[in-house]
């Protein structure tokens, strides 16, 4: 789950634009999404990004790759899987 600023649920999704839908399948390079960060910010929204993994018990790790910038293409995180 990304989740893309603080209380931002009150905007009613006003300069959000989501590419995908819940359960659908994405891949590597997948556009999901795009926020207007400066409309946000002027709104009075903390624009802090989280990315939260809700089924961490389906793999054998789940690593934050603590070097990572805020590029896109810069890795977040490691996953590995069960043997």
């Amino acid at each position: 789950m990304i989740h893309i600023g603080l209380d931002t649920v009150n905007l009613k999704g006003e300069h959000f634009e989501s590419f995908v839908k819940q359960g659908q399948r994405v891949e590597k390079g997948d556009k999901l999404g795009s926020v207007d960060l400066d409309a946000v910010k002027k709104a009075g929204y903390d624009t802090t990004v989280m990315v939260v993994i809700t089924n961490t018990p389906n793999y054998a790790n789940v690593q934050r790759i603590t070097d990572a910038g805020d590029k896109h293409g810069d890795k977040l995180i490691a996953v590995t899987a069960h043997e």
